[in-house]
């Protein structure tokens, strides 16, 4: 089945548009500086697809995302039903600037993942064709999925539209509320795992909570869409099996590994929920920003993080009303810990990233997002008096639960319409936090320091809870032609400035740091112990 693969193929397959071999540095010098920034930033006017090649080049953004055609099958899934609920679903907190700015969605984040794993793929591509088509095919007939592929650009194109289909369905059952109405309706016996609502909603019973309006309709639209790129029942088994971790394809494999590594998940949530927040600058592409490898580039890294962890920990100081950061401003272009282009497969067909300081760049700066997003003071705290609300007013209630936080509902609307159904309810509590969710007004200063355990040290209050987090330290890197994992890694490198930092904040998240009370007006001790 050999053939002749053009260059690119698997972003051609979906409509992406991939810039990087046009952003090169040249291009950019040959440029007025107002047109660099315009094209660099024509992401703000919130424009997603690709224009008229006349207009500014054609260009235009998602946050850090390659333009989409507008005819392609990406554009055609953000156009789905579902995916349009999932606009109105937040990435992080249902506050919008807390615990940073955070107004990105579950939407965008699932363009980002789509556009990793097309990235990667492509990478592959380009570093080992024969081994990657090679495991393709054997994948897809141990699947059932090669009917009809008549040689290697035809199977390359549905590997490509297959990992498209994954990337969509990863988050698309995330219930409205996010993780914190998630954890409420488990404890309440519902069962919210998104992977697996995914083949419950698509495949419903006859019976079942599915199989009725608006999810007979929902279902219509996503596989008449599909079917327009051939794609058919078959092929969405096929991706709900990877993204509920029960593939061992390479697809399956990107996506839900049964290792602790930077999957696409991983990596598309660490980059845009950082360049949310302003961590992240979205300036120039890879050409035209610091190699993570220069010291000075690391040690830049390592201090704005510094300057950014002291903003979360006193968040009266950094988020106004108007989503701004106060007193910070981005310290990395994200393109330099992008790292789909440094993908490789090994002749087994296993992952490894070719820029070990890049992923472990990424696997510090997922730490900090944990501690800081998903386990920050503010967001826990706020979001934690919503749910004890929400329990006791069902207990008094005699444990009935209301419609709106029944999986129906849940999967049926936008986070803005269960907040605004929250708020009717007859508990002033609750409607108080809900008013600050809607009203996008701050809650109290003193709600964070009552949520944080008194017995930290003011350096670590914004950790509420003893992490049992995985840092993807199982993520392998070719380093000096070797094939090693990334824990390998460090303690292969103990003087490296992002090996220092990585120990200190794992070593905090995971409470296993010994935390030495200093001296009077002495600075804080610890020793980091690496995992």
């Amino acid at each position: 089945m050999r053939t002749e693969i053009s260059s690119e193929l698997p972003f051609k397959a979906v409509g992406i548009v991939n810039l990087h071999p046009l952003f090169t540095e040249h291009f950019y010098r040959t440029l007025p500086p107002n047109l660099v920034r315009q094209l660099a930033h024509k992401h703000m006017n919130g424009a997603r697809y690709y224009p008229d090649p006349k207009d500014n080049f054609g260009l235009s953004f998602l946050p850090d995302f390659r333009p989409l055609k507008r005819g392609g099958m990406i554009a055609h899934l953000d156009k789905t039903g579902y995916f349009q609920l999932l606009h109105g679903r937040h990435q992080l907190s249902l506050h919008p600037n807390i615990p940073a700015s955070n107004r990105h969605t579950r939407a965008d984040h699932s363009l980002l993942v789509i556009d990793q794993m097309i990235a990667q793929i492509d990478s592959f591509l380009d570093g080992d064709p024969e081994t990657f088509v090679g495991i393709q095919e054997n994948d897809f007939k141990e699947a059932g999925l090669m009917d009809g592929v008549k040689n290697e650009k035809e199977l390359i194109i549905l590997g490509a539209r297959v990992g498209s289909l994954i990337g969509y369905l990863h988050d698309l059952y995330t219930v409205a509320g996010g993780e914190r109405i998630k954890s409420l309706i488990i404890k309440l016996g519902i069962n919210a795992d998104e992977e697996s609502l995914a083949r419950q909603v698509l495949f419903p019973s006859t019976k079942g909570l599915f199989n009725k309006e608006p999810f007979i309709s929902l279902n219509d639209n996503l596989r008449r869409t599909i079917s327009r790129w051939g794609i058919s029942d078959k092929h969405l088994d096929f991706a709900i099996h990877c993204i509920e971790g029960k593939s061992g394809s390479l697809l399956g494999r990107l996506i839900n590994p049964p290792q602790d590594v930077l999957d696409v998940d991983r990596i598309g949530y660490t980059l845009l929920d950082n360049y949310s927040a302003k961590v992240f600058s979205a300036d120039l592409p890879n050409s035209m920003v610091s190699d993570i490898n220069d010291p000075k580039a690391q040690r830049r890294l390592i201090n704005g993080l510094e300057t950014f962890k002291e903003l979360l920990a006193n968040p009266e100081k950094m988020v106004s009303l108007d989503g701004d950061s106060e007193g910070f401003e981005p310290v990395f272009s994200w393109n330099t810990l992008d790292p789909s282009s440094s993908a490789r497969l090994t002749k087994d067909g296993e992952i490894v990233y070719t820029n070990p300081s890049q992923m472990l760049a990424l696997a510090l700066v997922r730490a900090y997002g944990f501690g800081f997003y998903y386990y920050g003071a503010m967001m826990q705290g706020m979001e934690h008096q919503l749910k004890q609300s929400i329990l006791q007013y069902i207990q008094r209630r005699g444990g009935e639960v209301p419609a709106v936080l029944q999986l129906p509902y849940l999967l049926s609307h936008t986070d803005t319409q269960l907040i605004k159904a929250l708020a009717e309810f007859p508990d002033p509590q609750i409607t108080e936090v809900c008013g600050w969710i809607l009203n996008e007004t701050l809650p109290p200063m003193k709600f964070s320091a009552e949520y944080v355990s008194k017995k930290r040290l003011r350096l670590t209050e914004w950790f509420r809870h003893n992490l049992d987090m995985k840092y993807g330290l199982d993520t392998k890197v070719d380093f000096k032609g070797e094939v090693i994992s990334l824990n390998r890694y460090m303690n292969s490198n103990p003087h490296n400035a992002l090996v220092l930092q990585g120990q200190l904040v794992m070593g905090m998240l995971s409470d296993k740091a010994e935390i030495i009370t200093p001296k009077k007006g002495g600075p804080l001790a610890l020793q980091p112990r690496l995992i």
